[in-house]
């Protein structure tokens, strides 16, 4: 039986189970599928993918098990986030639209030796549709600076960004509260670019804060372990 929509649309509104293990179910189901209709299939699984409440009335047999999983996750984990995220950079330069994204994308996984067995490629579906850079978008293409420019840029506004830092870990009592504050520094910039400069300083913040918390977590853990 051939994988549609209608068929995902039923899986994902009626699933329990392990998301490795519905996984397994989709490509199983699209075994019988030319490398188009896979691609299709791939493409609306990942679109679709958490954003259906599933009723749970459909259990999904456990395919994979955990030590396999995490066997799986150890040999092709950072081989699958390498293709995703080359095929993104590629999309992104070329202007890909979502069906090209996914036949790339599908086109890669399915072409190479390591994902030959229904498990390999049950798990590269999966740690592409977990991933936070899934769903596809395609994006107009950004405002490029060089480093001397954005530097000076940076410079004129730094009195903006050290504000901009108190306001992100500073508490209020609404999101909206927050997000308005923060929009009205933005709007009232002399230019493009420095607002551009000014959102990127932010960004920058925001992940490095999120790379602490990521670290300290990981520390955490191994102590746990020792």
């Amino acid at each position: 039986m051939n994988m549609n929509k209608e068929k995902i649309d039923e899986l994902l509104k009626q699933f329990s189970g392990r998301i490795i293990d519905l996984c397994y179910e989709v490509v199983k189901e699209m075994e019988n599928e030319n490398f188009e209709e896979q691609v299709n299939s791939v493409n609306y699984f990942c679109e679709t993918f958490g954003t259906m409440k599933s009723d749970k009335t459909l259990e999904i047999s456990q395919y994979i098990s955990d030590e396999m999983l995490e066997n799986l996750k150890d040999l092709y984990g950072k081989f699958v986030d390498e293709l995703l995220e080359t095929a993104l950079k590629k999309a992104y330069n070329m202007g890909m639209e979502q069906e090209e994204f996914y036949e790339l994308l599908w086109g890669n996984v399915v072409k190479s030796d390591m994902f030959s067995k229904i498990e390999e490629k049950s798990f590269a579906l999966y740690y592409i549709v977990i991933d936070r850079k899934i769903p596809y978008f395609l994006l107009e293409k950004g405002m490029r600076m060089d480093n001397d420019t954005f530097k000076k840029c940076r410079e004129k506004n730094l009195e903006v960004i050290k504000k901009m830092r108190f306001i992100l870990f500073n508490s209020f009592n609404q999101k909206t509260e927050e997000a308005s504050i923060i929009l009205d520094e933005i709007i009232g910039l002399e230019s493009y670019e420095d607002q551009v400069v000014v959102l990127a300083s932010i960004l920058g913040i925001l992940r490095q804060e999120q790379k602490r918390v990521y670290d300290a977590i990981r520390e955490m853990v191994d102590e746990i372990s020792e």
